[in-house]
């Protein structure tokens, strides 16, 4: 099994890194001025709204080809962003064992010029892979993740690595 995680992180973590062609059929580009975000979805967006303990969460998914892609984000009180965002991404990344999943990789990235975090990492009693990027702005959290079946990385490929960067800023939020 260590065998097959070390190819996941090397073939996600080039696919990831390596860009891609915007020649995608399926895509569709979305934008959510109240989010604040713009992305290119492979299909039509849900949208829906949870509130729990008072906060607010938006979500917007498409599920397609086996995987589901997902954009959420939701306000951040004033005392939250002041930890700095190094310290939440920290955070969400050591919370990955508590619900059961295995981190396989992370590393900095950026979307308009804010500085994230992506986490690869599976939960092998969901049978799911992860691919997840961070994004603390002035007063807002965004994830913007890709779920799908370990093993259907390479059939996804491509609609991830689209997905993923393609995710951008819209305005000041």
């Amino acid at each position: 099994m260590k065998i097959s995680s070390v190819w996941l992180v090397t073939a996600l973590t080039a696919l990831i890194s390596c860009g891609c062609s915007k020649e995608h059929d399926n895509s569709k580009p979305f934008t959510s001025q109240e989010g604040g975000f713009s992305v290119c979805f492979p299909g039509k967006p849900k949208e829906d709204v949870s509130n729990a303990d008072l906060k607010v969460l938006h979500r917007f998914y498409v599920e397609a080809e086996g995987a589901a892609y997902f954009v959420l984000y939701g306000d951040v009180p004033e005392q939250r962003i002041k930890v700095g965002a190094e310290t939440i991404y920290n955070e969400v990344r050591n919370g990955i064992p508590t619900t059961g999943g295995k981190l396989l990789a992370e590393k900095p990235i950026t979307a308009t010029g804010v500085l994230g975090r992506e986490l690869i990492y599976v939960k092998k009693n969901e049978g799911n892979t992860y691919v997840q990027r961070l994004f603390l702005t002035k007063k807002r959290f965004y994830q913007v993740m890709v779920v799908l079946p370990i093993g259907n990385e390479r059939k996804a490929s491509t609609d991830i690595v689209h997905f993923l960067d393609s995710f951008s800023f819209v305005n000041d939020k």
